[in-house]
């Protein structure tokens, strides 16, 4: 790689611009390139501190506190609360789900009612399906 110094014009053809070339001095490429760079290295940290955080997994850390209720994952993506008594109590250590997972309260009847507590510090997302055939809150 060749070092240029100040005052060095490098002709640059962009492709909407084909068949006419512009120059610019070597400190005013050097320059652009730097705000390209900074603009790629905050982008990518951008990207993975949202993907750090966007990864959703279906609920976890799932604690009975009050009534009669079993949590079990019949599949990687589905998540199964099959509640015994018509009103239960649930804290969550984390509440969230991804587009392609599923969450599933199984309640005695319409009128029956789920608590559920979030006790963790992450922000619930729910990008996926939520069902139930009674009341959740």
């Amino acid at each position: 790689m060749r070092k240029l110094s100040p005052g060095t014009e490098i002709t640059l053809v962009p492709t909407r611009l084909a068949g006419r070339a512009f120059r610019l001095p070597s400190w005013q490429l050097a320059r652009i390139w730097g705000q390209v760079r900074r603009l790629f290295i905050v982008s990518g940290v951008a990207a993975l501190a949202l993907t750090g955080q966007a990864v959703q997994a279906n609920p976890k850390g799932g604690t009975i506190v009050a009534g009669s209720a079993t949590i079990t994952n019949p599949s990687a993506d589905v998540l199964t609360v099959q509640q015994s008594t018509t009103k239960a109590i649930i804290d969550w250590t984390s509440f969230s789900n991804a587009a392609n997972e599923t969450i599933q309260f199984v309640q005695p009847g319409v009128n029956s009612a789920t608590l559920n507590r979030v006790t963790g510090s992450d922000t619930s997302v729910i990008q996926g399906a939520m069902t139930s055939n009674g009341n959740i809150s």
